[in-house]
């Protein structure tokens, strides 16, 4: 079967640092550009850190937050389903 994407590829708004951004579906976060100090994702209580210039994968509810003093960008990528 032929797999297709469940929602486009969407910019994030980034706010005021550490900002947290909450998935509401099943995905990979990308952050990039700017001064980043840290990334975490945090799930079901346990966090981790993680690096830039990556996918990140998340799970709806899962949380990527991001402590900066440069803006950076950051895009959702939906999963694709079959």
């Amino acid at each position: 079967a032929q797999l297709s994407a469940e929602r486009p590829i969407e910019a994030i708004s980034v706010g005021a640092s550490p900002f947290t951004y909450t998935a509401r579906t099943i995905g990979h976060v990308f952050v990039e550009n700017g001064t980043v100090a840290l990334i975490t994702l945090e799930r079901s209580g346990a966090t981790v850190e993680c690096p830039t210039r990556t996918f990140i994968p998340v799970a709806a509810n899962d949380t990527v937050t991001v402590d900066y003093s440069g803006l950076p960008d950051m895009t959702f990528v939906p999963s694709a389903r079959a």
